[in-house]
């Protein structure tokens, strides 16, 4: 018989066969290493038996000697091991085990090998490791070492043949079902690769209609080769119906793609679109139409005349025959109409404007109606009204408005004036600007017009005309107007009147000066009235005591009279103010400076320390000393009213070279001035604006916002610089820089007279100006009275502390560091309710009321204090 190899004898049955016979050769191989895993199992079972049983033979007598406590004892203890000895040769006998004990100096104990082996098996089994089985000879033999009496133990057994261990064949069973296990896998495996796998590849070509590839089985090639034949003529014929299909399909996708098509054209339209025939009847319309009129569903036009349902009437309400309906004259007179005045009317009732179009639709040279397309211009409508509202307001707006506004071409022809440009400059349009202003033929230097143009920029500047009325002063502001381009076509032309501002501007700047000034003779008439006092107190005291000598007399009484016309110059001083032209001068700085610190200690008052530190170098500028003055008492005035509860304001010049550009500051040698305070400061958005003119944060009254505008302009007209550092709480530093040049630079007695109203009662006299204390406590004495001093007001009320009881009377000056005069009286006042005060201060109402006022009803004397009035305020207290 031959069988093929491509037959399924050939793949099947002897794979089949073959596979088994390698799986029984598998498993007598796996038997005999069984088998003998078993032996050597066995046997080491056996010999650790018997290793087991001698030292447990061993343990009992080393117990006993233990137990007994003979260890000590050698006699005792051999007897002992030859017992021992005895009782394992017994048990060895008895079992028939093979072994051999040997001392630790290699004498034999004990030996049931022959006579002959044993040195042989001691050598060559010295160094075995203990516990484990060895093999020698056909034995199977195990060494144990027993340290505690330096014994080293053998134990031996033969092999055994694998008759013996037939009973454990048992353990093989579950190898047996593994193997049959394999061969099924197996089996499963040769069965899938060579039926299933060709048989699914055949079904699989079947199903996707592809030509069934030969397998290499030849019973499947013959099944493959009648289906390879069956599928060709079923794909013949599936090929002839396809292409019927596909010439009927493609006919059916043509006409809904142009029904589509203009589906989505109408439905996606902003446009409302809706179709007429001759008749007047609507035949479709979108969903704009629908949206635009306020329906919900087709049906609601569809089919009626539509002209009854948006087009009836006029915006006034009146009837709109459909006769002279413009949307129907599309398909009445054959051509296009477009309309985009009427309305349409909505659903709702209300109505909308619409520009629509109507378009006649012809079929074979006939009209059968129209397509209206309309939109909804209701924004357009209001886009238009707001601006012809805006165009009119702006016209409005630029007629109305106090700047003058022309425009000029490139040429510098002048395109339009509104009515203040002409009123300012006269009505010159069409001409050329430079000669229309500026008498002149080519266009004027510096012309703002001419740099916009040039640079399409912002300019600004102030220009002064002659005109018949009078020079006036223009600022003239010019920008770019631009086409669509983006090309600069023309340029507009604001003018401003500005002559009276400028005159405005140096009203308040004066305005400023002369507040300043103010301050300071207010200052300074403190100090005038503190000295009077002295003066009238000792003079008042000579004329008293120099009642005898007329001659001495009469000088005091010269003295009192020139102390009254001195009183009267500080009145004057008080009033004085003037106004002061520019006058630039070569000034050393520092002694501007200097000379300067007197006049703001009485600016500022006595509740502000002043530090000033003046350069060692030279300092020349040339400044106007006032406007310089005027710089320095606005930024200290600042500084005072920054600093209400007192503080410390410090003065500072110094030479800075700049050698490069620095901000603002260009190159070369300053002199430099720094006013610093320890006020409450500012923040960064007051600092960015603390230049700016009528900016204030005081409350109002309290400041026109001008001192610091005006520094500003005064420290820039001498080509210098001022900046500002300042943050709240940490006080403000102003620092001036003005240009250094080379070169060099180029008060009265006081009297009174006093009547005599003595007393003998105790006054405490607080005045912190030590010749004014001096003189009235003189003066007091001279009249009978007691007087304790006091410097200041902390210390007037420690003085009053320690001498409650005795004082009838305080008399405080009422301006002065620590604590002023009211709150001393105030807090004495409620340490003793009742206690007669006077207050007294050489400074003006106004310094007064600064420095907190006084309360009504409190007994005040103002410097200088004359004998008679002072005296008799106090009898009118004392005496009451």
């Amino acid at each position: 018989m031959i069988i093929k190899r491509n037959s399924i004898i050939g793949r099947l049955i002897i794979p089949v066969f073959l596979a088994v016979v390698l799986i029984f050769a598998a498993l007598i191989v796996s038997f005999n290493q069984i088998a003998n895993r078993i032996i050597e199992e066995s046997v080491g079972h056996r010999l650790s038996g018997h290793i087991n049983e001698t030292m447990r033979i061993i343990e009992i007598a080393q117990t006993d000697l233990t137990t007994a406590r003979l260890l000590d004892n050698p006699p005792v203890v051999e007897a002992k091991k030859r017992l021992v000895v005895e009782a394992i040769s017994l048990n060895w006998q008895r079992k028939e085990v093979k072994g051999v004990i040997a001392a630790q100096d290699g004498s034999v104990l004990l030996s049931t090998f022959p006579q002959e082996d044993v040195p042989r098996l001691l050598l060559k089994h010295e160094r075995d490791s203990p516990d484990k089985v060895h093999t020698d000879s056909g034995l199977h033999l195990q060494v144990h070492q027993y340290p505690a009496w330096g014994w080293r133990i053998i134990v031996a057994t033969e092999s055994m043949s694998h008759q013996m261990v037939r009973k454990e064949v048992f353990y093989l069973i579950p190898l047996m079902v593994f193997g049959s296990g394999l061969l099924l896998i197996i089996l499963f495996i040769i069965l899938r690769r060579n039926l299933q796998t060709p048989l699914a590849a055949m079904v699989d070509a079947v199903r996707q209609g592809r030509e069934v590839q030969p397998v290499d089985v030849s019973e499947f090639d013959l099944i493959g080769s009648a289906i390879n034949d069956a599928l060709t003529h079923i794909e013949q014929r599936n090929r002839e119906l396809a292409h019927e299909l596909e010439e009927r399909r493609k006919a059916e996708l043509s006409v809904r793609e142009k029904e589509e098509r203009i589906r989505l054209l109408l439905e996606s339209a902003a446009e409302g679109i809706y179709g007429v025939n001759v008749e007047g009847v609507c035949t479709f319309c979108n969903a704009s139409c629908l949206r635009i009129l306020g329906y919900q569903h087709e049906r609601d036009l569809l089919g009626t005349k539509i002209h009854g349902f948006i087009h009836h009437s006029h915006a006034d309400g009146r009837p709109y025959p459909e006769e002279e309906c413009r949307a129907y004259q599309g398909f009445r007179e054959g051509r296009k109409m477009h309309v985009e005045d009427e309305i349409f009317w909505r659903a709702d009732g209300s109505n909308l404007p619409v520009e629509y179009w109507s378009y006649p639709v012809i079929r074979e040279g006939v009209c059968i109606g129209a397509i209206v397309t309309f939109f909804d211009i209701t924004e357009r409508k209001q886009a238009e009204k707001v601006l012809r509202a805006e165009k009119n307001k702006s016209e409005a707006i630029i007629a109305a408005m106090g700047d003058g506004i022309s425009i000029q071409d490139r040429d510098y022809r002048i395109l339009y004036q509104n009515e203040v440009h002409k009123g300012l400059i006269g009505s010159h349009v069409g001409e050329h600007c430079f000669k229309a202003y500026e008498s002149r033929e080519t266009v004027c230097e510096g012309c703002p017009v001419a740099l916009t143009f040039s640079d399409g920029k912002v300019h600004t500047l102030r220009r002064t005309v002659d005109l018949p009325g009078g020079t006036r002063c223009f600022e003239i502001t010019t920008s770019p107007l631009r086409d669509a381009a983006g090309a600069i076509n023309a340029g507009i032309e604001v003018v401003r009147d500005v002559t009276k501002q400028i005159h405005n501007e140096e009203l308040l700047r004066q305005s400023q000066k002369m507040d300043g000034i103010g301050q300071l003779a207010g200052g300074v008439a403190h100090d005038f009235n503190n000295i009077l006092t002295a003066i009238i107190g000792y003079a008042s005291i000579l004329q008293m005591r120099l009642e005898q000598d007329e001659k001495l007399r009469a000088y005091a009484t010269d003295i009192l009279a020139s102390a009254e016309r001195a009183s009267g110059l500080t009145k004057s001083l008080l009033a004085f103010s003037r106004k002061q032209p520019v006058e630039m001068k070569r000034l050393d700085l520092n002694k501007l400076v200097g000379d300067f610190r007197g006049i703001l200690q009485r600016l500022i008052g006595e509740d502000i320390e002043i530090v000033v530190n003046c350069s060692s170098e030279d300092l020349t500028v040339e400044v106007d000393r006032g406007q310089i003055e005027q710089v320095l008492m606005n930024l200290t005035t600042n500084a005072r009213d920054a600093m209400p509860q007192g503080g410390r304001l410090s003065i500072d010049t110094e030479r800075l070279l700049v050698q490069q550009e620095f901000g603002d500051l260009a190159p070369g040698s300053y002199a430099l001035i720094m006013v610093s305070d320890t006020g409450i400061g500012m923040d960064k958005e007051t600092v960015a604006r603390v230049f700016e003119p009528f900016f204030t944060t005081k409350e109002v009254g309290k400041g026109t916002g001008l001192g610091l505008s005006i520094a500003y302009g005064i420290v820039s007209k001498h080509n210098g610089t001022i900046h500002v550092y300042s943050e709240p709480g940490q006080g403000t530093t102003f620092r001036i820089y003005l240009p250094l040049i080379p070169g060099a630079v180029s008060e009265d007695a006081r009297a009174e007279a006093a009547a005599d109203y003595r007393g003998t009662e105790t006054i405490l006299l607080v005045e912190d100006n030590e010749d004014t204390r001096r003189s009235t406590r003189m003066l007091l004495e001279e009249f009978g009275y007691s007087v304790i001093e006091a410097v200041d007001g902390e210390h007037a009320v420690a003085v009053f502390l320690r001498n409650r009881e005795k004082i009838d009377l305080v008399l405080s000056d009422l301006v002065m560091p620590k604590k002023n005069g009211r709150e001393a009286c105030e807090e004495i006042r409620r340490l003793r309710p009742g206690m007669k005060t006077i207050l007294m201060s050489g400074y003006t109402a106004d310094i007064i009321s600064q420095k907190g006022g006084l309360e009504e009803g409190l007994n005040f004397l103002p410097k200088p204090l004359t004998i008679t009035a002072l005296l008799k305020k106090i009898r009118s207290l004392l005496g009451s």
